[in-house]
């Protein structure tokens, strides 16, 4: 399957809630309030308007903090991109500081365990680091650079496999000719999805396109 940006337009319904806030000095009866509220919005469906009155402190957030991950005695956060958590609460995040390229794995308490991977073309390790996915106890990596992806075990830290998705490692390798690994993304168990880039080069018009390519578990069939 492979779906470009530029050819496709694909129809959405979007469900809008409006938070509407009565300033001081307004009416307060709901004709007023209706008011207020622009006439394309009030036509449009699934609308819900609240007022100042519905909601004490509408116009107020407040963030409360669960847990806090920090530089430890065995652990510095150089340039953090990311995190995950896995299904019993771990936190793998993401730090991709030049030299560093690893994940801090955290309990779910805060606590350091461990790290995993480091800068290198060898098994488990990174030139790159992004996209970080759990799926059926295991964490998947993508390695942009190096082209591949890297998989390690949720319950054990293991390292599972390294794969490369390169042109030379697929059965359908016609298919990402000039093209670059972008993401990996899960349809089931059984199915991935693989965005490639076809970059845009200097000094033409053509802009940058994305590819879209379903494959089985094992990385080997495109289409």
């Amino acid at each position: 399957m492979r779906n470009h940006f530029n050819e496709e337009r694909r129809e959405r319904k979007y469900i809008f809630v409006v938070l509407f806030l009565v300033a001081v000095g307004c009416g307060t009866n709901e004709n007023d309030d209706y008011a207020a509220v622009p006439g394309h919005v009030l036509e449009m469906e699934h609308i819900k308007i609240f007022s100042e009155e519905d909601h004490e402190n509408a116009d107020t957030i407040k963030l409360i903090k669960e847990q806090e991950f920090r530089d430890t005695e065995d652990v510095y956060f150089a340039s953090v991109r990311g995190f995950i958590t896995d299904e019993s609460g771990r936190v793998y995040i993401t730090d991709i500081a030049p030299g560093i390229l690893t994940i801090h794995v955290f309990s779910p308490d805060g606590e350091y365990l461990t790290s995993l991977g480091r800068v290198g073309n060898g098994p488990g390790e990174f030139n790159s680091l992004c996209c970080l996915n759990i799926r059926s106890n295991r964490l998947y990596v993508v390695d942009k650079a190096l082209a591949r992806i890297t998989v390690y075990s949720t319950d054990s830290l293991d390292l599972l496999e390294t794969v490369s998705m390169d042109r030379n490692n697929l059965n359908s390798s016609g298919q990402i000719e000039g093209k670059r690994l972008l993401g990996h993304y899960f349809f089931d168990d059984e199915t991935r999805l693989l965005a490639y880039i076809t970059p845009q080069r200097a000094f033409e018009d053509t802009p940058a396109t994305i590819h879209y390519f379903t494959a089985d578990t094992a990385y080997q069939e495109l289409s």
